[in-house]
């Protein structure tokens, strides 16, 4: 399973569809804990103070950071999610349910 970073992976992953997947993903019982793990720390490095790589250091990239792991952390938690359940909400979130 590769994570490299690529800009449509962007999109995709913060689209309003993608959001509510994983919101639904995070509430449905099928998706194991330590799955639903994923974003939470992914979330949980945005909001707290410490970073890879310090404000001091580099300005810019460290707010950059922040944002690649939440992308990536989104990504990664969509991928591991059982296939059949990610495709039942997919269905549910595209014909209004």
């Amino acid at each position: 399973m590769s994570l490299k970073f690529n800009p449509l992976l962007l999109l995709r992953v913060l689209s309003p569809v993608y959001l509510k997947l994983t919101y639904r993903l995070i509430k449905d019982r099928r998706v194991p804990f330590l799955i639903k793990l994923i974003p939470a720390f992914a979330i949980l490095y945005v909001i707290v103070p410490t970073d890879l790589l310090p404000d001091f250091f580099r300005p810019l990239i460290s707010q950059i950071d922040d944002f690649f792991v939440l992308v990536l952390g989104l990504n990664l938690f969509l991928r591991m999610a059982p296939l059949q359940v990610v495709q039942e909400h997919l269905y549910q979130i595209y014909n209004g349910r």
